[in-house]
């Protein structure tokens, strides 16, 4: 069973929290191997739709190993669950999101209870901020860009690089770009923000 839940508040990195309820009953290699195939298959799905989704792997899942399909997982039980046997576990894909804590069994049940207490550190808190240099374009300054290229003399340029009835091209290159980025840094003027460690990109990297 997948649920899918926006609580009131998250770390700013994550867009919700996926609860996965996984229960694997003890059985033959084959039977594992199909459930660890339709648990992948139905994970890949929920990543595929929310990329920026915090996802949490729970239940009893016998002797099957999420891990060996879902290799991102990091499993936050290391003590024994039932006997001397883990066979409950947690998995997340954040190495020390939780911390574990064993307590004694409910009612009939010949499971240990366990306890996650949260130890993830959100990323604006374990990454300093850092600074950019921006440009910024001021109304109108497109205009003004666009008119100081219109009246330049671009011929002059391609002259200054000219020896012998043969252009530099590097030279005349070079000339042209550093005027263009002299015009550039008439018209504009650049600031500096703060970028942090959560703030989503403008632009991914399918985009």
């Amino acid at each position: 069973m997948i649920m899918k839940c926006p609580p009131f508040y998250l770390p700013r990195e994550f867009s919700a929290i996926l609860l996965v309820a996984v229960y694997i009953p003890p059985g033959s290699s084959n039977n594992r191997s199909e459930a660890l195939n339709e648990l992948y298959q139905h994970i890949s799905e929920q990543n595929t739709a929310h990329p920026d989704a915090f996802l949490i792997l729970a239940g009893d899942f016998n002797h099957a190993n999420p891990k060996s399909v879902l290799t991102q997982l990091h499993g936050h039980i290391n003590f024994p669950t039932r006997g001397t046997n883990t066979l409950d576990n947690v998995y997340t894909a954040c190495r020390g999101a939780y911390k574990a804590l064993s307590l004694p069994h409910l009612g009939a049940s010949d499971h240990t209870t366990v306890v996650l207490m949260p130890a993830y550190r959100p990323l604006i808190k374990v990454a300093k901020p850092a600074t950019k240099q921006v440009r910024v374009w001021p109304e109108g300054s497109t205009e003004a860009l666009q008119d100081c290229f219109s009246t330049t003399d671009w011929s002059v340029s391609k002259q200054a690089a000219t020896y012998n009835n043969i252009t530099d091209l590097q030279e005349y290159t070079e000339t042209v770009t550093s005027y263009m980025r002299k015009c550039m840094d008439d018209v504009t003027v650049t600031r500096t923000i703060t970028i942090r460690a959560n703030q989503k990109p403008w632009l991914t990297g399918g985009s």
